[in-house]
């Protein structure tokens, strides 16, 4: 008997939101390339980012002292500012534009004690992240994390446990000090030509 496949496979271009992450790295390459300082145009190229996204990180970085403004260029009767970093950090300042500091994400805090714990049920690390921050990351968050790691073979069920529970996981790829991102996208696809619409957008969901 043949069996007949649910799914089938198509390649599509996916726009994913530009994090922190990736526009803190471009501010440290620029910074260490340009003695001259760096304009948001410079980092926002970098990123591969909009100027519009990078603006308000770049003002919230100043107003907490990570970036200063090094000179001003006036030109065509507009004035771009360029700047450089006055201290820096291996992991990307999370601000406000107005300078204060922003709570740590969920995820971070779910990745990082995963890294801490040699193995660990869904349980076990949703009560590990209340320690860290309390009330921050529910046990749905933590559990949908951890199955989505799993699904990608990012975690692996170390042991089965009893019941309908998952069971134990360990982290088999560590990938890094910045937490993988889940995310989720409206795709529009027309079955009359077998192709996927436009771009899709994603948005992050843990």
């Amino acid at each position: 008997m043949s069996s007949r496949r649910k799914s089938e496979y198509h390649s599509a271009t996916l726009a994913i939101p530009v994090g922190l992450e990736r526009i803190w790295a471009a501010i440290r390459s620029v910074n260490a390339d340009r003695a001259s300082g760096w304009s948001v145009q410079d980092v926002a190229h970098r990123a591969k980012s909009d100027p519009h996204i990078v603006r308000p990180y770049v003002r919230g970085l100043r107003a907490a002292g990570y970036v200063k403004l090094d000179s001003e260029l006036k030109e065509h009767g507009r004035t771009t500012p360029f700047y450089r970093l006055e201290k820096t950090s291996r992991e990307a300042p999370r601000v406000r534009p107005d300078g204060r500091e922003l709570p740590e994400i969920g995820r971070e805090i779910l990745w990082r004690s995963m890294k801490l714990m040699k193995s660990f049920t869904i349980a076990e690390l949703a009560a590990a992240a209340a320690e860290v921050a309390p009330g921050r990351v529910g046990a749905a968050t933590a559990k949908r994390y951890v199955l989505e790691l799993a699904r990608v073979g990012v975690l692996q069920m170390a042991a089965p446990v009893a019941g309908r529970e998952p069971g134990r996981f360990r982290l088999v790829k560590p990938l890094g000090a910045a937490a993988p991102r889940i995310l989720a996208a409206h795709i529009v696809f027309d079955p009359n030509a077998d192709v996927i619409l436009g771009t899709p957008e994603a948005r992050e969901v843990v």
